[in-house]
C-alpha cells in the first residue's frame, strides 16, 4: 500500500504522474492530438489540465561537465509542451526548491534543451548550461544503407528534482519540436490528463475508452509499468556496456600484433652489427 502521508510518497508519485494518459489502442501516433485533447476534456469536465507527451528510449553522453572523459548511460526522455506538461504534473516546481526539494534549479526546455533529473545528470557529471549528446534510433537511409543510430547535441536547461531516486536516476524532458528531431515522427504518443482527485482516474479512464475508443492508462497501472521498464533498460545497458569492454579487450589484445612489424626491422640490424663485431674479435 501507498503511505497517506500528506506531504509522502503517495503525493510524489502522483504529483509526478499524469492521472491517466490516453494512448492509441495499437500503439500508433496520434496525429490531431488538438482534437482528441478537446474531445476527452469535453467528454470529462473534470479534467483540469491536459497536453501532448512523446516517450523516447534514448543513449546520453556527456559532451562537456566536471568529469575528464564522457560518461555514457541510458534515459527515458519525455517530449512535452513544457507550460501545459506544468499544469498536469509537477514538472516547473521539480524545478525549484519548493516543498523540500535540493537540487531543482534552471528552466523548462526550449528548442534543442533538454532537463535531466539531479540523479541523471549528477551521473553524466553535467549541470546548467553543460551539453549531452543524446543517441536515439531514427532510421536514416544513407549512400552506404541504412543508418539507424543518430545523435543529437542538447544543451542542459534545467535539472528537475522530483524526490523519487528512480525518476530522478532515468528520467529527462525535453519539448515536442525535439522529440520530433530524435525520432523522426509525426504525431504524439498520447495525451497527459489531470483531474482533482486521482483515485478516482480508473472511473474516468473506463468512460473515455468507452467513448472515444482509445485506451486510457491510469497513474497507478503507469508506476507498474515504469518499474518494469527501468528493469529491461538496466539490462540493455549492461549488454551495451558488456558489448563495449568486449570490442575495448580486442582492440588491446591486437595492438601488440600491429606493433610488431614496426619493431623487428629497428632491432634486428643491431644484433646483427653485434654478432659482427664479436666475430672479429
Amino acid at each position: 500500500l501507498i503511505p497517506v502521508h500528506p506531504f509522502g510518497v503517495r503525493n510524489t508519485i502522483i504529483g509526478n504522474r499524469a492521472s491517466f494518459t490516453v494512448v492509441d489502442f495499437g500503439g500508433y501516433s496520434i496525429l490531431d492530438y488538438p482534437t482528441l485533447i478537446a474531445e476527452v476534456e469535453a467528454l470529462c469536465p473534470e479534467i483540469l489540465a491536459s497536453g501532448p507527451v512523446i516517450q523516447i528510449q534514448a543513449l546520453l553522453e556527456s559532451k562537456t561537465g566536471r568529469k575528464l572523459t564522457p560518461v555514457t548511460t541510458g534515459a527515458f526522455l519525455i517530449g512535452v509542451e513544457p507550460e501545459m506538461e506544468s499544469t498536469v504534473t509537477d514538472l516547473g516546481i521539480n524545478l525549484t526548491e519548493q516543498d523540500g526539494r535540493r537540487y531543482g534549479r534552471g528552466k523548462l526546455p526550449g528548442s534543442k534543451e533538454v532537463v535531466l533529473g539531479y540523479g541523471l545528470a549528477d551521473t553524466l557529471g553535467v549541470d546548467v548550461g553543460d551539453r549531452i549528446g543524446v543517441y536515439t534510433k531514427k532510421d536514416r537511409i544513407t549512400p552506404f544503407g541504412t543508418n539507424s543510430a543518430q545523435q543529437i547535441t542538447l544543451r542542459v536547461s534545467g535539472i528537475s528534482h522530483a524526490k523519487m531516486s528512480e525518476w530522478d536516476l532515468v528520467y529527462g524532458w525535453v519539448d515536442l519540436e525535439t522529440a520530433r528531431m530524435l525520432t523522426g515522427r509525426e504525431g504524439v504518443d498520447g495525451i497527459h490528463c489531470k483531474i482533482s482527485d486521482p483515485f478516482q482516474a480508473e472511473a474516468f479512464a473506463r468512460k473515455i475508452e468507452d467513448a472515444t475508443g482509445y485506451r486510457a492508462i491510469t497513474w497507478h497501472e503507469n508506476q507498474l509499468a515504469f518499474f518494469e521498464a527501468l528493469r529491461q533498460e538496466k539490462l540493455a545497458m549492461f549488454i551495451i556496456l558488456l558489448a563495449r569492454m568486449i570490442v575495448l579487450w580486442i582492440t588491446i589484445m591486437l595492438s601488440p600484433l600491429m606493433v610488431i612489424p614496426i619493431v623487428i626491422p629497428d632491432i634486428l640490424p643491431q644484433n646483427l652489427n653485434i654478432r659482427e663485431e664479436f666475430f672479429k674479435h
